[in-house]
């Protein structure tokens, strides 16, 4: 169907202008043009065709950095939940750390153990996450850019990152729990 421009007025009209030049210089230029063909036309705004991409993913954007926001707090969470947990287990183990260093254990043993009970729920979880991902990855699709629901890249970097986290949150209770003092944590007994 033909309908002619000066018979269907559209709310709003654009036109685009490309040019080599910076698009802010041109601006003036192009309203003294439009103005000499039609000096009715209102001229409501110029914008760079960035400004225009930039306008029209700004919801996408603010959501994707809502949804960043929410996963760094949710990484902070874990992190501050296995730190507290590993340090509450080692300060009710203080004795039987004790009366292992006293007995011949070695340092790093006492770290590996503390490091080992800490680390075994978080790799359990990071098990049945990549299980749930690789099953309900394909209904996730719609909300995936450029990734494909498997993709085995990002996939192994979300469980470094986790992995690393956990063992960072770790290590300070399994530093702390070598450095106790056997003497000591036997007095206590």
């Amino acid at each position: 169907v033909y309908i002619p421009f000066a018979q269907w007025v559209p709310s709003a009209a654009s036109i685009l202008v490309r040019t080599r030049t910076d698009p802010s210089q041109l601006a003036s230029v192009a309203r003294t043009r439009l103005r000499k063909v039609d000096p009715t036309v209102p001229i409501a705004k110029v914008r760079t065709m960035g400004q225009v991409v930039s306008d029209t993913v700004a919801q996408r954007r603010f959501n994707v950095m809502l949804l960043a926001l929410f996963a760094v707090i949710a990484l902070l969470t874990a992190v501050i939940g296995i730190y507290g947990t590993t340090s509450y287990s080692v300060a009710q183990r203080t004795n039987e750390i004790g009366i292992r260093l006293v007995l011949g254990a070695h340092a790093s043993d006492i770290r590996l153990l503390v490091m080992r009970e800490g680390l075994a729920p978080v790799a359990a979880g990071l098990v049945a996450g990549l299980v749930l991902a690789l099953l309900l990855g394909r209904m996730l699709m719609i909300m995936l850019f450029e990734v494909r629901p498997a993709d085995p890249l990002m996939l192994l970097g979300v469980t470094v990152l986790l992995g690393g986290a956990a063992i960072a949150a770790c290590y300070g209770p399994a530093r702390r729990a070598t450095s106790l003092d056997p003497i000591e944590s036997l007095r206590l007994e």
